[in-house]
């Protein structure tokens, strides 16, 4: 007998602050999923703290090709989150990624990438990267 597919509602985070730091642009990486494990949705939860001035951050869904990460989808894949106004600015953002990154299973992640200015550094301009993802299983759990 065959069980029909389920999902399981599943998340994975960063526990910490990824720092953005240095002259644009900085690439801060997420940790790596496999597309394969994922089930038919992927979304990622990105938390924005940015103090510097002109500094923006824009949020990019990329797989691994080979041994070289390449930007997936069309360019509405690269999303401006947030701006920095020279004060304090936080934000969360969800980032849905699209369906190319789920085709096949391979290693994917979200990345945020700086322009605008330099990044200050921990405590100053950084990001947190969470996922969010339905992970497929039978409807005995296995």
């Amino acid at each position: 007998m065959r069980f029909p597919q389920v999902y399981v509602h599943q998340a994975e985070s960063l526990t910490a602050a990824l720092p953005i730091s240095g002259a644009a642009p900085q690439t801060v990486a997420g940790n790596t999923l496999d597309a394969g494990k994922v089930g038919t949705a992927l979304a990622a939860i990105v938390a924005v703290s940015i103090t510097t001035l002109s500094l923006t951050v824009v949020a990019e869904w990329q797989a691994l090709v080979g041994s070289t990460w390449a930007t997936v989808g069309t360019p509405n894949n690269s999303t401006v989150l947030q701006t920095g106004t020279g004060t304090l600015a936080t934000g969360s953002y969800y980032v849905p990624a699209p369906k190319e990154v789920l085709a096949g299973s391979r290693q994917v992640r979200l990345v945020v990438v700086s322009g605008g200015a330099s990044g200050g550094g921990a405590g100053v301009d950084s990001v947190i990267i969470s996922y969010d993802f339905r992970a497929p299983t039978t409807s005995l759990g296995v």
